[in-house]
């Protein structure tokens, strides 16, 4: 940093003395500065480039946690689920996670400060509209 200011300050003398030349006036320039020390290079070394990276290291992608919420049974005094493929009860713990809480279809699983909650699919009928299911096609022939 104090090389460059340097510089830059030899920079300004030398355009003010240029300017006084082109105008024929007569300045002094006082200077003490060292223009060996400034054009050359400098004497200390830089040390260590920080962006160089370290021989054999490489970044890895994080492994991101991968949950699947396999099913809900859900009841107000003992909710379980089904997380990847293992029976779970509220205060369980899988995948280094807590399982908070069991509601109708989702389920919140903690760790520390961060939550992630796992939802099922809405529930949608398969029979297209106007085909009737089975218990009506009973309850219309009885």
């Amino acid at each position: 940093m104090r090389y460059h200011c340097l510089q830059i300050l030899t920079l300004l003398v030398l355009q003010i003395y240029s300017i006084a030349r082109a105008t024929d006036q007569d300045f002094e320039v006082i200077s003490d500065v060292d223009y060996g020390f400034i054009m050359g290079q400098p004497k200390i070394p830089w040390g260590e480039d920080p962006f160089l990276r370290i021989p054999g290291f490489a970044p890895v992608p994080s492994t991101a946690e991968k949950f699947t919420l396999g099913g809900v049974m859900f009841s107000r005094r003992n909710p379980s689920a089904v997380v990847n493929g293992k029976l779970v009860l509220e205060g369980d713990r899988i995948g280094g996670r807590m399982v908070k809480k069991i509601g109708p279809n989702y389920v919140i699983l903690k760790r520390k400060h961060s939550e992630v909650e796992l939802t099922l699919p809405p529930v949608t009928d398969d029979v297209p509209d106007g085909v009737p299911y089975e218990d009506e096609d009973e309850e219309q022939s009885q």
